[in-house]
């Protein structure tokens, strides 16, 4: 990366709110998961963004909301204590250590009652998340800041 794009800032980590420079911001912004993380989510919907110093660039080291593994994935290589049983009505996304779907899903989507369903709506939600932060976010009325780089997060948790 150095020999190619000897201008690049390079972080061994990204989302630790240790950002590469003082001017430079490492931003968090959770609120298509965690409510009100960071922004209210209908500011960042009219393309407002957080609080800067003028002339700052900006990036944002992590967003992103929680969407669970594709069904059959979770069927072949989780450990049996995570999936569901007989009775998958009862099944709750809790069992998955790390997961927060269970916890979060209140905020965002009404609670399912497979495990298809879960991953269904789980997705539904990261994908319609993802989309307003990549569309949104290039938007923001204050132009005189220019945009840094957008690290969204797509795993099995939005925290992790």
């Amino acid at each position: 990366m150095r020999i190619l794009n000897p201008e690049r800032v390079i972080k061994h980590v990204d989302g630790d709110y240790d950002p590469p420079s003082e001017t430079l911001p490492d931003n968090h912004c959770y609120c298509g998961w965690y409510n009100g993380h960071g922004l209210e989510l209908g500011r960042l919907h009219r393309g407002y963004w957080m609080p800067l110093n003028r002339d700052w660039l900006y990036a944002c080291g992590e967003v992103g909301a929680e969407g669970l593994d594709p069904a059959d994935l979770m069927r072949r290589r989780y450990p049996a204590k995570w999936l569901p049983g007989r009775d998958e009505s009862v099944w709750t996304p809790d069992v998955i250590q790390g997961a927060q779907t269970g916890k979060f899903h209140y905020m965002w989507f009404d609670t399912q009652h497979t495990l298809e369903a879960w991953v269904r709506e789980s997705q539904r939600h990261q994908a319609w998340a993802t989309r307003l932060f990549a569309e949104r976010r290039p938007r923001t009325p204050d132009r005189q800041y220019p945009h840094g780089p957008l690290e969204i997060h797509l795993g099995r948790s939005a925290a992790v």
